[in-house]
């Protein structure tokens, strides 16, 4: 369950944004809804046969991520005075065309952030309850977590061979940086095998430990 929302722009940060029905009564822009969060639709391209029924696989890709914001203005709790005063602080964190990072905690998986564009801002002027809908387009799509994962383990040269498995609970491939450092001061040259075990597939490099 999400429990805060943290906002970052380049110019301020806000504090986190605590989403639970105890605190949203004292906060001067509360989070009221959000969308957006689910896994996005993907493309698939396949291409007609000549003399077939049916179609043939190309490939596929992610695209883009839309996430909205609901936001209710609440000056009746707050030094804030009245709901022009709330939007105007909600413009220093939501300008169209601003980059903003949107940094989520939550009770069962780690703290992850995802950054975009915003797109519109529309606010319900009028209304008995005064609302802001934010647009956010984030071209990638996928959500990071906020810290790196530091796997350390020992590298040997055949014929004895040590194997380090890297645990991963994402739930789209990533990246990996690898950091070897020689034991011993002496040239050496031999290879490393980096395997994904989810889908069988190898990547050998070649390092030269030389000076």
């Amino acid at each position: 369950m999400l429990t805060s929302l943290e906002i970052k722009t380049p110019l301020v940060v806000s504090s986190p944004f605590e989403l639970s029905n105890a605190s949203i009564l004292s906060d001067p822009l509360q989070i009221l809804n959000i969308d957006g969060l689910g896994p996005v639709d993907a493309s698939i391209l396949s291409t007609p046969y000549a003399t077939l029924d049916g179609e043939t696989y190309v490939g596929s890709s992610v695209g883009k991520r839309n996430i909205t914001l609901t936001l209710g203005l609440n000056p009746y709790w707050t030094e804030y005075s009245s709901s022009s005063d709330l939007r105007q602080l909600a413009y220093q964190y939501f300008m169209p065309k601003n980059e903003v990072t949107l940094i989520f905690t939550s009770t069962n998986l780690p703290q992850c952030e995802i950054s975009g564009y915003v797109e519109s801002v529309t606010p319900n002027i009028f209304s008995v309850n005064p609302e802001l809908q934010v647009s956010i387009i984030c071209p990638f799509p996928h959500f990071q977590d906020v810290e790196f994962t530091v796997v350390s383990g020992d590298v040997t040269v055949r014929p004895t061979l040590t194997t380090t498995t890297i645990p991963y609970i994402g739930t789209v491939p990533t990246g990996i940086i690898i950091d070897i450092r020689r034991a011993y001061a002496n040239n050496a040259e031999s290879p490393l095998q980096v395997i994904n075990t989810t889908n069988k597939t190898e990547i050998f490099c070649y390092y030269n430990f030389s000076e």
